[in-house]
């Protein structure tokens, strides 16, 4: 059973967490308004974004559970990913360059590189083309937090993801957390 705040208390709660927002974005709390999206209006991504979601789980004692284990939907990495077709490109371009090396030392170092790079497109296009004819399921888009849902957890003590991705998560990926 929900428990029931007084107006007082919801202002007060609110209070707190524009306050905790305000620490890390170096902004004024009274500039900050309930539907303020985190990314989007308070540029919270990465490391700053799981470094202030620890604090306002101790905080606030909000399980966070949910949210970690679906991290991705929320904010991206702060490194640079590259594609799984990307990375085996590289890979076996690397290595053909390393062989390339090996076997025929007289060759120009332009030489090498244009076939190391040849092979590295033909590979890229290949896998870029192989997902197009088998595309993978569509993954729901990127989602906002707004300051109304950080003080609706800390009223309910949990964090709850949208219906939509629970049921995408259940179909296609292994529950893994990020924290």
């Amino acid at each position: 059973m929900p428990t029931v705040i007084s107006i007082t208390e919801k202002r007060d709660l609110e209070w707190r967490i524009k306050l905790m927002l305000c620490e890390g974005l170096h902004c004024d709390a009274d500039e900050i308004d309930p539907g303020y999206r985190l990314k989007a209006d308070l540029d919270m991504e990465g490391d700053r974004a799981a470094r202030f979601f620890k604090d306002y789980g101790n905080e606030f004692h909000v399980d966070l559970t949910e949210l970690w284990a679906n991290w991705f939907f929320y904010f991206r990495r702060e490194r640079i990913e590259l594609s799984k077709g990307t990375r085996l490109a590289m890979a076996v371009a690397a290595s053909a360059g390393l062989l390339e090396w090996a076997m025929f030392p007289h060759f120009s170092a332009l030489m090498g590189f244009v076939t190391v790079f040849g092979i590295f497109i033909v590979i890229f296009a290949a896998v870029k083309i192989a997902l197009r004819m088998s595309p993978p399921p569509e993954k729901p888009g990127m989602q906002e937090i707004t300051v109304a849902q950080l003080v609706q957890a800390a009223k309910d003590g949990k964090w709850s993801v949208p219906e939509e991705i629970r049921e995408w998560v259940s179909k296609h990926e292994p529950s893994r957390p990020l924290i």
